[in-house]
Order: C-alpha cells, then sequence, then structure tokens
C-alpha cells in the first residue's frame, strides 16, 4: 500500500516538529530545568541553622555546618571536618546528594554529634527550596531535614577571628580548641595580634604581592576570598604562665603561624594553610565578648 503525499507531507512535518521538540524534552525530563532559581541555591556559602536530629543547632563559635553547592560537588564545614560530595538536581527541585567523604579531625562531642546528623540528613535529601535569604533541604516525605542562610564572606582585616581547629597535630581532647578563646585579629596596617591562649601576642603579616593590604584580594567564582600569606617568624608575647597542657597548645598555635603560606575565607570561616595545603588553623569570625 502507498502513502498518498498528503499523508507523506504530514508525517514529515511531525517528525521535524519532534525533532526539535527532543531536546526540551530531554532537558525536563534530566531536571536541567528544575522549577527553581538553582542559581540561588549555587555558588554561595550556606550556613546552617536547623538541622534534623540537633535539637540547637551550636553557635557559630564552637563551629559551623556550611555548604556550597558548585557544578556538582558540594563541599564545606561539617562543623568539625572540611567535606566533600557529589549532587544532581532534577525536576520539580529535586535534589540527590551522594559519596560524601570527610577529613577525620576530632573534635569536640557536642559538634561531632551535630557533624554526624549534618552528614545523614545531607545524604537523604530528595529535594530543595531556595530563595534569596534561605535553602530548605527536604526528604522524600517532605520533612525538613536541614534550613539554611546564606552568608557573605567575611573580611580579613578588622574581623575577630576565633580558632576551632589546629591541625594537623591533634590537640588534647579534654581542652577543646573552642574553650581556648585562640584569637587572631588582622590589622589593615599589617599588625596581627590576639590571644594565643594564655598569654596575648603580637606579628605581623603580609599578603598576596608580599606588601600590606587593605581588606581583602579579588572575590572567586564561588563567593570565597584568599591568596598568599607570610606571618612573621617574630612574635612577641605576655609572659604569663598557665596550666602546662594549655602552654603547650599555645606553643603549638604560635609555631603554626609563621608556617602559613595561604589563606582562605568562605562564610565566617578562615583557614591557614602550609606550603603544602596542610590545615594549620581555622578560624570562625566572631564578636568581642
Amino acid at each position: 500500500m502507498t502513502a498518498s503525499p498528503l499523508f507523506a507531507r504530514t508525517l514529515l512535518t511531525v517528525s521535524i516538529l519532534v525533532a526539535a521538540l527532543l531536546p526540551a524534552l530531554f532537558v525536563t525530563a534530566c531536571g536541567s530545568d528544575s522549577g527553581n532559581d538553582s542559581q540561588a541555591l549555587q555558588d554561595r556559602e550556606w550556613r546552617a541553622v536547623r538541622i534534623a536530629g540537633v535539637a540547637s543547632v551550636l553557635p557559630t563559635t564552637k563551629g559551623s555546618a556550611t555548604a556550597t553547592f558548585k557544578d556538582g560537588r558540594v563541599t564545606g564545614s561539617g562543623t568539625v571536618n572540611h567535606f566533600f560530595a557529589s549532587y544532581e538536581l532534577g525536576s520539580g527541585n529535586a535534589i540527590r546528594i551522594w559519596d560524601l567523604g570527610a577529613t577525620e579531625m576530632a573534635g569536640p562531642p557536642e559538634a561531632m554529634a551535630q557533624e554526624a546528623a549534618y552528614f545523614e540528613a545531607l545524604q537523604h535529601a530528595a529535594s530543595y527550596e531556595v530563595s534569596e535569604t534561605s535553602l530548605v533541604l527536604r526528604a522524600s516525605d517532605g520533612a525538613t531535614l536541614i534550613e539554611f542562610e546564606p552568608i557573605p564572606p567575611a573580611p580579613l582585616t578588622g574581623t575577630l577571628w576565633r580558632a576551632t581547629l589546629l591541625g594537623p597535630e591533634p590537640t588534647d581532647p579534654d581542652t577543646p580548641v573552642t574553650e581556648l578563646k585562640i584569637t587572631a585579629v588582622f590589622g589593615t596596617d599589617g599588625t596581627l595580634t590576639g590571644n594565643a591562649s594564655v598569654n596575648q601576642y603580637s606579628t605581623t603579616y603580609t599578603i598576596s604581592d608580599g606588601r600590606t593590604r587593605t581588606g581583602l584580594d579579588g572575590g572567586r567564582e564561588d563567593g570565597s576570598t584568599g591568596g598568599k600569606m607570610t606571618i612573621s617568624e617574630r612574635i612577641a608575647t605576655t609572659k604569663m604562665a598557665g596550666p602546662p597542657e594549655l602552654m603547650a597548645i599555645e606553643a603549638a598555635y604560635l609555631a603554626a603561624l609563621p608556617r602559613t603560606a595561604t589563606y582562605e575565607i568562605k562564610g565566617d570561616a578562615l583557614w591557614l594553610r602550609d606550603p603544602a595545603g596542610v590545615l594549620l588553623v581555622q578560624f570562625v569570625a566572631g564578636s568581642a565578648e
């Protein structure tokens, strides 16, 4: 049986229309158009303010649970450890987070418990709701797993930075770093001052091209700031005596500062690293008591 010319032309027209529509149908099926503003989700630093299984999220001075979504990778702080995972967005605001890994530093029990709940919640996320002021991850049944707020990078200078982690050497688990009140204030004049645990200290620093710089280097696409940093080996301190364990931690902190090669700020967290990229000190932005 031979098709009529009219039927053949109609079939050809339908075939052309289907071919034209296929890319759009594929995009929708794969979730590239999620029905939500995925750009508002990505390339921003988020801090958890509610976590399923955690009665009350810890204050930032004891560590924050954060996340940055970019190009299929989500990274951030679990509260104590740095984590990394894969994610994908789907239609209807769907999200999947998997293959989560993290560093293996120890911290105070309450911080480790919050981190465990946070990691568990991330891996059960099934959908998200995002706006300029919040991000909510929900389970498949609609229950809220994590609620975030956006945090802009804190300025390096003029901020009271409180140490939350010393690495790579472990510290005395009976004396969490967050309770030592180790602080750092980077002045716009190139001075670095603070409390080392028992004693006050002062020294100088330079960033980027070796000259004292006011403020920060240029921002990056992922919302972080940072660059090269050098801290002088000449550190002046007061001469107070304290318990041996505190004096040992103070000595470790002061010895770590001159080993700094780079700094990075994401949201309210600051990391100082050595030339090999090994963490020396992690801080969180705080305020004077």
